[in-house]
């Protein structure tokens, strides 16, 4: 006991001076804490929104959050209500910024001039790996990269826009380069395309039968009523319709109609009055 006594009163000093300190810091907390609870009553009841944003883009390199896939058919409104599904972005933000007069993609500007979304068909076909909280220019950035490695390569926009139209228009890969062709005739004869496909589109919604009242619809995509192609694609090509619209089928037809009810297979005819003739045939497979 003498000796602890000792030890004690040999480190008092030091032992005052430290409790000392530790019982000013702790005075400091409290006070500092009273100011707080004081200063927040004083506030008046306000409810304050948080709004929690995901992450965006990381560094070049990361793996992505999410993957989606672009299919040859869609139109930039199907692939926004997708993104829109997918918790990536909201679809009218996305469809708003394609509706600019200009945009500038990965140092390119694109104009809208008298298309509906500047970039419809641009988008191709593929698996995207994507991330969370991505701006709609990030978004067609990494959309867009499959299309210009095909103009690098090989690609035009007159193709582009053909093969939109042949991919409405085809179900079979055979098809594809025989109405590449007759679209080809058409546009070198100085003849109107007349393509359903273009009508339903300026039309904004799909319907299994066009009427004669449809094909009146006043748009810059009605090829009943313009001449030459649309101004721009109608939806996203697949690569088998970029193929065929590169390399057309040589032929002598100028019209094509479904062979049958039921059979997604096309007959081509010369003459109108050819044409006339299946398509009688084909209404008289409906009827069976």
């Amino acid at each position: 006991m003498s000796r602890v006594r000792e030890m004690l009163l040999r480190h008092y000093k030091k032992i005052v001076f430290i409790l000392s300190i530790t019982t000013l810091a702790l005075a400091g907390l409290l006070l500092f804490q009273m100011d707080q609870l004081i200063h927040l009553k004083q506030q008046p009841l306000t409810h304050k929104q948080y709004i929690i944003k995901k992450r965006a883009i990381p560094v070049i390199g990361s793996e992505p959050e999410l993957y989606m896939d672009i299919y040859p058919g869609d139109t930039i409104e199907k692939i926004a209500n997708r993104l829109e599904e997918k918790d990536i972005i909201v679809a009218d933000d996305f469809l708003s910024y394609l509706q600019k007069n200009e945009i500038y993609i990965k140092g390119n500007k694109y104009k809208k001039q008298d298309r509906r979304y500047i970039l419809e068909g641009y988008f191709l076909p593929g698996t995207y790996g994507l991330f969370y909280g991505t701006s709609p220019q990030e978004l067609c950035e990494i959309f867009i990269e499959p299309y210009l490695e095909w103009m690098k390569q090989k690609g035009n926009e007159q193709a582009l826009t053909i093969a939109s139209i042949i991919e409405k228009e085809a179900a079979i890969d055979d098809d594809r380069y025989m109405i590449s062709g007759v679209i080809m005739n058409r546009i070198k004869e100085g003849m109107r395309l007349q393509i359903d496909a273009t009508v339903l589109y300026a039309l904004g919604y799909h319907k299994s039968l066009v009427t004669l009242e449809d094909l009146k619809i006043n748009s810059p995509y009605n090829t009943y009523l313009i001449n030459g192609l649309p101004p721009g694609p109608i939806c996203t090509p697949s690569f088998q319709s970029l193929e065929a619209a590169l390399a057309p089928n040589t032929h002598s037809y100028f019209f094509y109609v479904v062979e049958a009810y039921g059979n997604p297979q096309h007959i081509f005819a010369k003459t109108y009055e050819e044409h006339l003739s299946n398509v009688e045939k084909y209404k008289q497979s409906k009827r069976k």
